[in-house]
């Protein structure tokens, strides 16, 4: 895992700065490719490779997304500032967490509705 992180990150650093692609051009590069493995995963090929692959590529995506919105203008940023952006993406992501869990214990409670004895059907009320 540590090897992804770190990999991630030198990745979106090589293509926005050392390949002099910039910011945008990073994150529409990592999106686009981030879409090969599910392709890969669609057409049967090794399940833990298309994972990994697509684990690895979300690094790099989130990582020029958040430069692109952190680092100022005079950059190619948007100048949000590194705490900001930090704070927007935690929230974004504490809620599609809350979300998750709701949708996951409504589905509990809905397989957890008792259908009477053995081989009877529930009463109507």
């Amino acid at each position: 895992m540590l090897a992804t992180f770190a990999m991630g990150t030198a990745l979106g650093d090589v293509t926005a700065y050392s390949l002099h692609m910039g910011y945008l051009a990073s994150i529409a590069l990592f999106a686009l490719a981030i879409l090969l493995p599910g392709a890969g995963a669609a057409a049967g090929l090794n399940a833990v490779a298309t994972f990994w692959s697509a684990y690895v590529l979300t690094r790099p995506l989130g990582a020029s997304l958040a430069d692109h919105l952190g680092f100022p203008g005079g950059v190619g940023g948007r100048g949000w500032g590194h705490g900001t952006v930090a704070l927007v993406f935690g929230v974004a992501i504490a809620l599609g967490i809350a979300r998750a869990l709701a949708a996951h214990n409504r589905q509990r409670r809905v397989r957890a509705i008792p259908v009477g004895r053995a081989g009877t059907s529930p009463r109507p009320d």
